[in-house]
Order: structure tokens, then sequence, then C-alpha cells
């Protein structure tokens, strides 16, 4: 039962430490252990930390929140109010703390938080982890005081004395606040020089079983190289830095200190004196109170970056609304003049549709008559051909008549020779009258051959006429339908401008109304992340202006603190000055009586 209970225990590990002492590297090394640090980290940084901080951005964020409201930041020089911890702006935080872990790492086993603010925040930690029955280990990371002084140097841009200030109250806090729980101290030069060992003897030291093989997955996130500032034993670095002995004896102290609890006299002595008043801190706290002021100018010019963009944006999406009002009208004039082209085209195609059917009635009344004229050509034409035929055959008949009455004559002729001269005049007159009939039916002939020429003429004439009107009808019908086709390309064409204008309309509408839209919702984030700025900004402006005033205040009690202890050192000197005079006389006067005590005058002696 023992077993199972120690196995449903949550564990959580806290990397405590300065700033730019490698905390990160510690967070990144202990993911590989198996601790969970959650998904919603800081993204990683070129030139300031490649491989992540491993920081969980929510509690990040509510951890400065607190410290805003309870007037201070993460770099603030100064000691945060007694009993902090059970404000309502301390309870606020613990309840927004408590909602990230349940839904974050209610389900973890063994899961962890960095943050170096955690070095001043930790008693808020400490109620919280104990409240969700949550064991707890830590972990503070060292690194030499001059490397952090010159990484958060190149960084930030802090003094010497400010640097080595928070390197010093940083440290003092996690060792104090840890004292009677499971802790281990890594040393950032151990890590990155052999990460395998000092990760294992860590865990080791914090109960935490890992039979991982995690050399190679450490060796590809802890390089040499991420270490960029590097103190030396035998560099004169002291010469130039003239506050780092105290910061340096803590490092020293620490790095040697036994993980369970021992007396660290010193070190408390050190903590209480941390913000004891003296030139140096006055400093510190004045560069502290410019840093505020900076503060604020930053926030100043941002807030009002805030509304010049509103103002662009709102000058922008006007102009949009005047492109997408004079688009439509323009659209709208362009589809009336398409649409009134079109309709030109409609009625100009309507009358040629009109005008071919009109033609082609014309042309079937002008055929219909051709072609009656030629049924009648024709049927006078056969009638003359029949007459001509019945001429031909009675013409025939006569001529045979003729030629039998000849033959009869000259019959007769020869049985009656007396009357062969009576006979040959009536032969005559039967050869004159057949010449005759002869002559006239030539003549008929030829009169009904020249009215059947004249017929056939006129027949050829109304074919000639019916095939040329045939031709010019199938070339008017033929320019009808072409420019009827013309017409219904062109009316196509109209249709298809108007189908791809209405398009490229609706598409650029489309993408006039998205960038207003767009802009809009930009407008809208402008307006409320300035609303919301404006909120934060007048209330951090508020704090900062308030811890301005108390970072002042401070600074002007140390001051005069300062200078009533350096009058009460002036009067004390000026005393002993007098003293040392009155005690110089004093001895004067006693070598005096001494000497006339020893060697007495002779008129005396006798």
């Amino acid at each position: 039962m023992k077993d199972n209970k120690e196995q449903s225990v949550r564990r959580a590990i806290l990397i405590l430490g300065m700033h730019r002492s490698g905390t990160s590297a510690v967070g990144a090394a202990l993911s590989v252990c198996g601790v969970d640090f959650g998904e919603h980290l800081m993204k990683a940084t070129p030139g300031v930390n490649e491989k992540g901080f491993w920081e969980h951005i929510d509690i990040a964020e509510i951890h400065d929140q607190l410290l805003l409201e309870l007037g201070s930041s993460w770099d603030d020089v100064r000691p945060l109010p007694p009993t902090w911890e059970k404000t309502s702006e301390a309870q606020r935080a613990m309840q927004s703390l408590r909602a990230v872990i349940d839904r974050d790492f209610s389900n973890i086993q063994l899961w962890g938080i960095k943050d170096p603010r955690l070095c001043r925040l930790l008693p808020l930690w400490h109620i919280l982890l104990s409240e969700m029955d949550i064991d707890a280990g830590y972990v503070i990371t060292l690194r030499h005081p001059v490397e952090v002084m010159l990484s958060l140097e190149k960084r930030d841009g802090f003094s010497q004395a400010k640097a080595l200030h928070l390197y010093a109250t940083h440290l003092l806090n996690a060792e104090y606040w840890t004292r009677g729980y499971k802790r281990t101290f890594i040393q950032y030069g151990d890590l990155i020089q052999n990460p395998e060992f000092t990760i294992k003897e860590s865990l080791i030291k914090l109960d935490i079983a890992s039979a991982m093989d995690i050399g190679k997955s450490l060796s590809n996130l802890i390089e040499p190289g991420l270490q960029h500032h590097h103190v030396r034993v035998d560099e004169n670095y002291r010469d130039g830095v003239p506050n780092v002995s105290m910061p340096e004896e803590i490092f020293d102290h620490l790095r040697s200190l036994p993980n369970e609890y021992t007396p660290v006299e010193r070190l408390d002595q050190i903590r209480e004196n941390i913000y004891a008043p003296n030139e140096n801190m006055v400093v510190i706290l004045l560069e502290h109170a410019a840093d505020v002021q900076e503060r604020l100018r930053i926030q100043t010019t941002y807030v009002l970056s805030l509304r010049d963009a509103k103002v662009k944006t709102d000058s922008y999406n006007e102009s949009l609304v005047k492109t997408l009002s004079e688009k439509e009208s323009s659209w709208e004039a362009e589809a009336e003049a398409l649409l009134k082209a079109k309709a030109e085209a409609d009625r100009y195609n309507e009358s040629l549709v009109k005008m071919l059917s009109e033609k082609e009635s014309s042309w079937e009344a002008e055929a219909e008559a051709l072609l009656k004229a030629k049924a009648e050509a024709d049927r006078y034409n056969g009638s003359l051909v029949k007459m001509l035929s019945e001429k031909e055959s009675s013409w025939e008949a006569e001529a045979e008549a003729l030629l039998k009455a000849k033959a009869e004559a000259d019959r007769y002729n020869e049985s009656m020779l007396k009357g062969k001269v009576e006979a040959d005049r009536y032969n005559e007159s039967l050869v004159k009258m057949l010449s005759e009939k002869e002559s006239s039916w030539e003549a008929e002939a030829e009169a009904l051959l020249e009215s059947k020429a004249e017929a056939d003429r006129y027949n050829e004439s109304l074919v000639k006429m019916l095939s040329e009107k045939e031709s010019s009808w199938e070339a008017e019908a033929e320019t009808l339908l072409e420019s009827k086709a013309e017409a219904d390309r062109y009316n196509k064409s109209l249709i298809k401008t108007l189908s791809e204008k209405k398009s490229t309309w609706e598409a650029e509408a489309n993408a006039l109304r998205e960038a207003k839209a767009e802009a809009d919702r930009y407008n809208e984030s402008l307006l409320k992340t300035l609303s919301e700025k404006e909120s934060e900004f007048q209330s951090e402006s508020a704090l900062l202006r308030h811890a301005l005033e108390i970072s002042q205040e401070y600074a002007e009690n140390l001051r005069r603190e300062l200078d009533l202890k350096n009058t009460e050192l002036a009067i004390a000197l000026e005393r002993q000055i007098t003293l040392d005079s009155e005690l110089a006389s004093l001895k004067k006067q006693a070598l005096v009586r001494l000497s006339s005590f020893l060697h007495p005058p002779r008129d005396s002696a006798n």
C-alpha cells in the first residue's frame, strides 16, 4: 500500500536561480529526464536563448502581474512588502496559478516550473503546493556573478552594481526559502562541461529515479558554445568590478553548501544587511527609478503608437469604403452601358430576323409568281407543240390526199389520152395547189416554230431570271444570316463580357469587402488592444509611479539615514580628534610630571 501511495504522489520540480545563470539549460536537461514543463512555453530567441527558455508563458505572466500589483517588477532592487503573500493580490495570483496547474499538469506525475522570479515569490508557492498536496523539490542554479553581470549588461543594459545586487538578492532568497526542503545546487559550468554526471547526481539528491540513457540527448541540448561569458580564477576581473566581493562570497558559499539544512550564519548576516543604507544602494535605487521612468516612457510611446495606428487604420478603412463605393458606381455605369449595348444588339438582331422573314416571304411570293409564269409558258409551249403536231398531221393528210388525187389524175391521164390537156391543167392546178399548200404549211410551221422558239426563249429567260433571283436571294439570305451570325456573336461577346465583368466586379468587390472586413477586424483588435493597453497602462502607470515614488522615497530615506550616519560619524570623528588631542595633552603633562618626579631639581634635593 505504501508503494502505491508513493507512486500516486504528484511531484513538482522548481528551478530557481538568477536570470542569465543557466536555469534554461537546467530546464532543458531535466526535460530529457522525464520532467514535464507543459506545452505553453516561451519560444526560443536567437542570440538570447537558442535552445528555448523552458518557461511557462501563463505562469510567467501571472508572476509579472503579481509583482506589478505589489509595486515591483522582475528587476526591482527593493525587497517585496512584508507579508506580501497574505495580500489580496497574492491570493488572486494563487488562484490563477492553481487553475494553470489543474489545466496543464493534473494528470502529470512529475512536472516542473522554471522561472527566476520564483526566487522572490517562493513563499506563495509553498502555500499553493502544500494546499494541492504536491511534493516539491528545488534545483538552485549557480553561476559566477561576473558572468551573470556581463550577460545582463549585454541583454538588458544593467549597470554592474544593479546586476550584482539582483544576483545577490535572488540567490539569498532562493537559499533561504528552500531550507528544510529537498534541494540541490547545480553549477552552470559543471552542467556545460559534464551534463550527464551533473544531472544524474542532482536527480539522486532529489530522489528521482531515471533509468533512461540521457547522455546523447543531453549532448544535443547542452553545448559549450551556449556559455558566452567565462571567468577564470587567474583573471584579474575584480579590478574592473568594485562590488563583486559580496556576490562572489555568496557564490562560493552556496557551491560548497551541503544539500541538507546546516547553519548558514554568514548567509543570514549578508541577507540582513543586503538592503542596508550606503552610497552603492542609493546609486542602485536611483538607477532603478530611472529604469521605471524609462518603462513609463516606453509604455506611453507604445500607447501613442497604437492610437496612431488606429487613426491610420480608420483612414485606410475610409479609403476602402470610398474605393468600394466608387468601384460600385463605376461597375454600375459599365454594367448599364453593356446592358444598353446588349439591348441595342437584341433589337438589331430582332430587326434582322424580321427583315429575313419578310425577305423570305417576298422571295417565296416572287418565286411562286415566276414558277407560275414558267408553268404558264410551259403550258403555252405544250399547246404550240400540240398545235404544230396537229397541223403536221393535217398537212400530212392533205398532202396525202393531194398526192392521192395527183396519182388518180396520173392514172386518169394515162387512161384518157384525149383528155390529157384537161388533165394536165387539172394536174398542174393540183401541183400548184400542193405547192401553195406546202408554202402555206411551211409558213404556218415556221410561224409555229418561231412561236415555239419565242416561247422557249421566254421560258429560258424565266428559268434564268428564277436562277438569278435564287442566287440573289441566296446572297441576300447569306448576307442576312451572316449579319445575324455577327449580331449573335456580338451578343454572345456582350454576354461573355458582361459575365466576365460581373465575375471581375464580384471578385474585386469581395476582395474590397474582405479587405474592409480585415481592416474592421484589425481595427476592432486595435481598439480592443488599445482599450486593454490603456487600462493596463493606466494601472501599470499608477503602480509604476507609485513604485517610483516609493523607490525615490526609499532612496531619499536611505540618503537621509546615510547623511545622518555620516554626520554622526563626523561628530564621532571630531570627538575622537578632541579626545586624541586631550589624551596627547594629558600624556604630555604626565610625561612632564614623570620627568620632574624622576629628575627633581637640585635645589629641591638640597
